[in-house]
């Protein structure tokens, strides 16, 4: 199987992931973690504090559910080859990092989400970013960059425009 081939796994895996987690998302998450306010304005236009995330639950669901789409017919097929040509399955080839780097992954997001509920926004970006960009392999300053800009948009959408306040 050829790198493009693996990657697709990869890819696959990756997307049911996420698909699921949409899932939970919407129907145990949002629902029972979203406190609901009566605001004045709100029931005016029919938006509350579980608008946006429910519409992007709903949006996750969709990207996650087209890539499956798209990835699971090539993996599919490269199995077949596989299955075919005789070959054994091929081993990864980055060993114990790759076996180990769901459970850190996990870690740093439980870190992160710490790091947020006791010291603020802030903080745990500012610490936690890093961390998963490390754990990522990430080695250009563009991408920390663009991580950090993107937390920084987070927090303009969220305690600016939205009114939600976040911890900081």
């Amino acid at each position: 199987m050829n790198k493009n081939k693996t990657n697709s796994m990869r890819e696959l895996v990756t997307y049911c992931c996420l698909w699921v987690a949409s899932l939970v998302l919407y129907f145990w998450a949002i629902p029972t973690q979203v406190i609901l306010r009566g605001f004045a304005w709100t029931a005016d236009v029919g938006f509350d504090a579980q608008t946006l995330p429910t519409i992007l639950a709903v949006c996750l669901f969709f990207v996650t559910t087209l890539g499956i789409i798209k990835t699971l017919p090539i993996v599919l097929k490269a199995r077949k080859e596989r299955i075919e040509s005789g070959q054994p399955p091929q081993k990864n080839q980055d060993g114990l990092y790759a076996t180990i780097i769901p459970l850190l992954m996990f870690l740093a997001c439980v870190l992160f989400i710490t790091l947020f509920m006791n010291f603020g926004f802030f903080i745990a970006a500012l610490i936690g970013i890093p961390i998963l960009l490390t754990l990522l392999r990430a080695k250009k300053w563009y991408y920390y960059a663009i991580a950090y800009g993107f937390a920084g948009l987070l927090f303009v959408v969220f305690r600016l425009l939205l009114n939600v306040p976040l911890p900081y």
